[in-house]
């Protein structure tokens, strides 16, 4: 069986002074929420033989540099950004992912990843390339496309009541990282059937394979 390593990263942290670097609205502290949120995960993929590694921890941030180093370091084949969206006007709403252009694996895994959230009742915003985030590029995806599908996920918007309103619940809360966790899984079965199907021609190139008995 090949070996599935996933590196899941929950956003921002606190800084050096202490402060949280994350976002915050409607009762709900961005940084505190996908770091738990990332453990729920990690439990039910861990349920699921994966290996799972964390970019961080506890509370404090891990400098942007790093991130994608946990995830090389570790021979990962699956990078997660898990984030917490914010928006100047309380309408703004709905669950998207970011996705370096052109990577084609990160683009599947960025609509499977919108598809899990979005029939728990948080509306699709889509899946895009990460030039149109608000920073312009980001630096996790960056540095770990070229080894590993990777996406960043936007669950919701804190700054939306109903938005909040999910994400506060324990139980959509657990739910969701479940049904993200069988999507993750489903996703490393489903790139190793597409190897398995591009190595097939190949072995029967020659002729017949030779049977022995």
């Amino acid at each position: 069986m090949s070996i599935k390593r996933i590196c899941i990263d929950p956003g921002h942290g606190k800084n050096a002074r202490d402060y949280w670097m994350g976002a915050n609205g409607n009762g709900i502290q961005e940084d505190v929420w996908v770091l738990a949120f990332a453990k729920r995960l990690g439990h039910y993929l861990r349920a699921r033989d994966c290996e799972v590694f964390f970019t961080r921890a506890g509370e404090k941030d891990t400098p942007l540099v790093k991130r994608g180093v946990v995830a090389k370091v570790n021979h990962c084949n699956l990078f997660v950004s898990i984030h917490l969206n914010k928006a100047g006007v309380s309408s703004a709403h709905g669950v998207e992912a970011f996705y370096v252009t052109g990577d084609r694996p990160s683009i599947q895994l960025a609509g499977r990843l919108i598809n899990t959230v979005t029939p728990l009742g948080i509306t699709s915003r889509g899946a895009k390339p990460d030039t149109s985030a608000a920073c312009g590029s980001l630096r996790v995806l960056r540095d770990t496309h070229k080894q590993m599908p990777a996406v960043l996920l936007e669950v919701g918007f804190l700054s939306n009541l109903h938005d909040a309103q999910k994400l506060i619940q324990d139980r959509w809360v657990e739910n969701l990282a479940c049904k993200m966790a069988a999507t993750l899984d489903d996703f490393f079965a489903s790139r190793k059937s597409a190897r398995i199907a591009r190595i097939a021609p190949s072995l029967t190139a020659g002729g017949p394979i030779p049977q022995y008995g």
